[in-house]
């Protein structure tokens, strides 16, 4: 049984894996939270001017296609989903805007950090990336297709330095 699901020699090795795995998604979920909070920390002793309307209308829709896409791999529809939670796609949307907030201040932050202490993502580092996401789609054209587009590239190289300011923020909390 166990070999039929991977590289696995037997039961053994397969729980193994299994212990690995949640573990590291523990980890990773430990992670992502205490990021959010030092995030909404440095929010909370951040003045902000109001922020556009539009703004926080486009970072609404950018979660609802996140959620749409997570939904569309789980085989289900955004509709459907919200029939499930009993909610109009109008009054969800009222219900992200706090959401839709905290990710547009988090952003802004992040953006100033970077520029302030000069903190930019290296070409070998989004080479080293692209050529890592080449290797798990390797069986898929259409994705490699779009690793190579410059939007793409733009948008991963934003990531990594989001990546980058959380990292040295984390850094600055500890010392």
């Amino acid at each position: 049984f166990a070999r039929s699901l991977g590289k696995f020699k037997n039961l053994a090795e397969l729980k193994k894996q299994i212990k690995q795995n949640i573990q590291a998604e523990k980890t990773a979920e430990q992670d992502k939270k205490l990021e959010n909070e030092m995030l909404k920390k440095i929010i909370e002793k951040t003045k902000f001017d109001d922020l556009p309307d539009k703004i926080i209308a486009n970072e609404v829709e950018v979660i609802i296609n996140e959620l749409a896409t997570d939904l569309t791999d789980k085989g289900l529809k955004i509709e459907t989903w919200l029939a499930n939670i009993k909610k109009t796609m109008d009054e969800f949307k009222h219900d992200l805007r706090p959401q839709a907030k905290i990710r547009v201040k988090s952003a802004l932050i992040i953006r100033a950090v970077a520029h302030q202490e000069n903190i930019k993502v290296a070409d070998q580092e989004l080479k080293a990336e692209i050529d890592k996401l080449k290797k798990v789609y390797q069986n898929s054209p259409e994705i490699e297709k779009q690793l190579q587009l410059p939007a793409y590239k733009a948008q991963l190289a934003n990531i990594l330095n989001g990546q980058k300011v959380v990292e040295w923020l984390k850094k600055k909390m500890i010392n």
